[in-house]
């Protein structure tokens, strides 16, 4: 019980944090007060899941750093994803190539960011 309500609270502030930070804040951030919520309120396997698939096309956190509404969609897209299952398949085996993640909603963002990501 105690960790829930722990949880509960952080959740809470972050909310709060969120819900109080500035039009020039939001715009210094470069995201949206509702991409910010769905992002904190994203799943920790979620947010793992979208890590590696994204790993799969080659991005690192930096890729995303710089196209911030890309990650908060694909974040979202991966949260709502119908193939959890096939991804969870895919991202067990080290030698599957990003071409073969044909299931996976982010797989054009993916594809599109990786096209365009400095060497």
């Amino acid at each position: 019980m105690a960790g829930y309500l722990s949880g509960w609270l952080e959740k809470r502030r972050q909310d709060d944090e969120i819900d109080a930070l500035s039009a020039r804040d939001l715009d210094e951030i470069g995201l949206s007060r509702g991409e910010l919520h769905r992002i904190v309120d994203a799943p920790a396997d979620v947010v793992v899941r979208q890590g590696l698939m994204a790993g799969r096309f080659g991005l690192t956190d930096l890729d995303f750093q710089f196209n911030r509404h890309d990650y908060a969609a694909s974040l979202a897209q991966c949260g709502a994803c119908a193939a959890a299952v096939e991804c969870a398949a895919f991202l067990d085996d080290p030698g599957a190539p990003a071409a073969e993640a044909r299931f996976c909603p982010n797989r054009d963002i993916f594809a599109a960011l990786a096209r365009h990501a400095p060497d």
